[in-house]
């Protein structure tokens, strides 16, 4: 299972990243967990500290300060980003 992360507050932005990367995941049909992770703390360890929302896939860190395409994200998770 791969496991997509959001890393942000919860602002716009992050509900949109969050919502894109879900809908990738259908679209695609794989087996895939899409988390939120709003603790400063731990956004803090990734590096990312006012460039969110970030997204990582399998603990890479794929993208940060931007909202990007559901076709980024799809082709992020066709290849073997993160592995």
């Amino acid at each position: 299972m791969r496991l997509i992360e959001i890393l942000g507050p919860g602002c716009r932005r992050c509900d949109q990243a969050t919502t894109d990367a879900v809908a990738a995941v259908e679209r695609m049909g794989i087996d895939a967990r899409v988390v939120h992770v709003s603790d400063p703390a731990v956004i803090a360890t990734r590096g990312l500290l006012f460039d969110v929302p970030g997204i990582a896939i399998d603990g890479v860190l794929v993208s940060r300060g931007r909202v990007p395409s559901r076709r980024d994200i799809e082709r992020w998770l066709s290849t073997e980003a993160g592995r």
